[in-house]
């Protein structure tokens, strides 16, 4: 047996790096999507208790006020202590 490798040896032993280099990328890929969903729900909590703080001044106030969401549908008014879609208006 030739200690020298075979060509069909070399592209064996290329496919298998590749894979492992593959499966490498793909758990790094993976770990920055759970990084931005964690980052991504902190973001939206923070929102939330934002926009709950609004409601209780508005309330306390008497007032109200408006938010539009970025896309259609997602927005509103706030008034005397409930939420109304802004396609009522429509």
């Amino acid at each position: 047996m030739s200690e020298s490798k075979t060509v069909e040896q070399e592209i064996m032993e290329l496919e298998i790096k590749l894979a492992a280099l593959r499966v490498k990328q793909a758990e790094q890929e993976e770990m920055v999507q759970k990084a931005a969903s964690i980052k991504v729900a902190a973001l939206v909590e923070e929102a939330q208790k934002l926009l709950a703080e609004a409601e209780k001044i508005a309330t306390e106030a008497g007032i109200g006020f408006a938010w539009d969401g970025p896309g259609y549908g997602m927005g509103g008014w706030f008034e005397s202590g409930e939420w109304n879609a802004s396609s009522q208006s429509c």
